[in-house]
């Protein structure tokens, strides 16, 4: 129990704290990219990933990241301690980010592990050009 309200106050206070607007779950996610015809980023953490809160409160709070995310993405991060996983993509090692279509596929590479700002870019542009949105 104690294990769920961590992982809660944490994802909310990176939704509360950080200029990238979250969806609040991946089904949510699904319908706001359809809606808006834009590309996904799902990221699955752990509650006790020293790697994932890295990335959530650094990575993802760099300008140019939230620039590029807000403008071409749709962005949920799931919990896998107290959520599923969804159906067709799996996290062994967290943190995983996976670039999504509208529908859910797969468009690029999964990016596993932290990355800093720059090279979190090259994952994000790299989405967008196998997408043929740059």
């Amino acid at each position: 129990m104690i294990q769920k309200i961590v992982a809660i106050i944490i994802l909310l206070s990176v939704s509360l704290l950080a200029d990238i607007k979250f969806a609040q779950n991946y089904e949510e996610a699904i319908v706001q990219a359809q809606k808006e015809n834009k590309l996904l980023v799902l990221t699955v953490v752990s509650t006790n990933c020293p790697w994932c809160h890295k990335l959530l409160k650094e990575t993802l709070k760099d300008k140019r990241v939230e620039a590029i995310v807000n403008k071409n993405f749709i962005y949920v991060v799931v919990n896998k301690d107290i959520t599923n996983i969804p159906n067709g993509l799996s996290a062994k090692l967290v943190p995983a980010t996976f670039f999504l279509d509208k529908n859910g596929r797969k468009v690029a590479q999964s990016a596993i592990g932290y990355w800093e700002a720059d090279d979190f870019i090259s994952y994000l542009n790299d989405a967008l050009k196998k997408d043929k949105r740059l």
